[in-house]
């Protein structure tokens, strides 16, 4: 069954109820678990919807078997940017004694309350920025797969972004597609055989750029 992202979802009853936003697969098996609906009657909101209620998928859109008014009790797709700051405080400065018999120790009090958001007015912002912690209702061994999630080498080079997810029989997903564009200059094929990890962010491999353009374009012709 293909599925493809930005396709329109339709209810049994014939109405459009939102758009595919990503797709839902187990990290261990690639099969395809679910789908993030986002758009149409849902006013802001992402449902999600087990693959098990997808009747049919093609050039006309994604067909669910549920009707329309039911589609709005699907559950919500929850998830939650935050940044987990852990500030470090300076250590106590030593000044040399003046006219007495030992050294006196000044210490740096921490300013504010931390970064960002500290009270000090000349609170230093960190060297590095402070991760972005993310959380999400899908299950522990759920991660999802959508369009333009950056896919990054084995080796930290950027390699592009997701454009086309590729799924095959037994709902399972297959790999996905890298546009030409930024380091390639043909669409590359990249099997989930070459998938280290899926964050919500991106996309990590095991293997290098250069190796994924150069078997990954064979794999396409």
């Amino acid at each position: 069954m293909d599925i493809e992202i930005g396709r329109d979802v339709i209810a049994s009853d014939g109405e459009k109820v939102g758009t595919v936003e990503g797709l839902v697969i187990d990290s261990g098996t690639n099969e395809l678990r679910r789908i993030v609906i986002g758009g149409g009657i849902f006013s802001g909101s992402s449902r999600l919807v087990d693959a098990s209620a997808i009747t049919a998928s093609g050039a006309d859109g994604v067909r669910l078997d549920i009707v329309a008014k039911d589609a709005d009790r699907l559950p919500q797709f929850a998830r939650e940017d935050h940044v987990e700051v852990t500030r470090q405080d300076e250590p106590a400065m030593i000044m040399p004694a003046m006219a007495v018999g030992g050294p006196i120790f000044y210490e740096n009090p921490t300013t504010g309350a931390g970064y960002p958001g500290g009270g000090g007015l000349f609170d230093p912002a960190p060297i590095d920025p402070p991760p972005l912690e993310v959380e999400s209702n899908l299950e522990a061994n759920e991660v999802m797969l959508r369009k333009g999630a950056e896919v990054v080498g084995a080796d930290g080079d950027k390699v592009g972004t997701v454009d086309e997810v590729l799924t095959g029989d037994r709902e399972a997903v297959t790999g996905f597609v890298v546009k030409s564009g930024f380091l390639f200059k043909h669409d590359v094929h990249v099997p989930m055989a070459w998938v280290k990890e899926i964050d919500d962010q991106r996309v990590h491999l095991s293997v290098t750029a250069d190796e994924a353009e150069r078997q990954g374009r064979h794999d396409a012709d």
